[in-house]
């Protein structure tokens, strides 16, 4: 009998790739939408390797994975997989690293563009036939402002090696994993994150969501925060806290935002952030190019066979494992 390989789910048009990957190699392959832990549950009970999207890989579902061997997820995070728990049982993961550094770094530079020469604004009012610049004011000079990157990962290095050519008055970096030998070389300065978030005119969120940047920009940063600031967010939606983020655009607390990722995805069709002028929200995008999704479902898939093999490579996050 054949080993069954399981998507979960995906938003890509197909999984041809993956298909012709797996089967090739003689797994049988099966695909799924899957939202819910009780659909997870049902598709991967007999699974011997799993490819993962959205889906919720939870401590329930990976507790019931009584034939899987490893799981890639098609991301370079894997906030949505409990990796203690798949970890105890043996279960390899995977992420697909720096498919899409361009793409992000690309679409973050958009979003603050937008946002400081407030095209959203001026675009609207044009179709709504008003033909007036004072709609927008007042737009400041981006050479006499100050941008804050949080995260100094890949996507924020290329962030910072973007914005340089704008030239910014003063690019400040938060990152503690990251030395000031690193940061000086983008012409950024390393800061604690308080001094960020009172300083600058622009903060630029790329932070990975763990335990410990959950709600990291929260009330009390908030009310740290320059009145006119801006703030874009291309890593993930947790990372603010939508209801203190709410509350301080309804209070004119701060000048703006401009999202690619929400704290509940899709958003939901009646959350507030939809009645703001001053916010910008994309659907979970950024990563997105004909070529970085070609990358992703091939890479995802060859990671997981990989790991189905027993073999480590770069992109496994749990190698301990093994041991188990």
């Amino acid at each position: 009998m054949k080993k069954k390989v399981v998507v979960t789910d995906y938003n890509f048009e197909n999984v041809n790739i993956e298909r012709n990957i797996f089967e090739e190699a003689g797994y049988e392959f099966e695909e799924y939408k899957c939202k819910t832990v009780k659909e997870t549950i049902e598709v991967t009970k007999d699974a011997y390797g799993i490819l993962n999207q959205y889906a919720p890989l939870s401590e329930e579902v990976i507790s019931g994975l009584n034939n899987c061997k490893a799981i890639a997820r098609y991301a370079i995070g894997v906030d949505n997989i409990d990796i203690t728990k798949a970890t105890e049982k043996g279960i390899l993961v995977s992420k697909v690293s720096g498919y899409c550094i361009n793409e992000v770094a690309d679409h973050t530079i958009a979003l603050l563009l937008n946002m400081a020469r407030k095209l959203y604004i001026l675009d609207k009012n044009i179709k709504n036939k008003k033909w007036d610049y004072k709609v927008a004011k007042p737009i400041f000079r981006l050479q006499k402002s100050t941008v804050g990157i949080i995260g100094f990962g890949e996507i924020g290095r290329n962030v910072a090696q973007r914005l340089k050519a704008f030239n910014f008055e003063k690019i400040l970096v938060y990152d503690p994993f990251v030395t000031r030998e690193a940061i000086d070389k983008y012409g950024a300065t390393k800061m604690d994150l308080n001094d960020i978030i009172t300083q600058s005119d622009y903060i630029v969120i790329n932070a990975p969501l763990n335990k410990d940047t959950y709600h990291l920009i929260n009330k009390e940063r908030f009310n740290m925060m320059k009145n006119n600031v801006v703030i874009i967010n291309t890593g993930r939606g947790p990372l603010i806290d939508e209801k203190s983020l709410i509350e301080a655009l309804k209070e004119n607390k701060i000048g703006g935002v401009a999202l690619d990722v929400t704290e509940i995805e899709p958003i939901q069709w009646d959350n507030p952030l939809l009645n703001f002028e001053n916010v910008f929200i994309t659907p979970h995008c950024a990563w997105y190019s004909e070529d970085s999704q070609k990358d992703l479902q091939t890479t995802a898939a060859k990671n997981l066979l990989l790991a189905l093999e027993g073999k480590i490579h770069p992109d496994i996050v749990n190698p301990e494992a093994l041991l188990k």
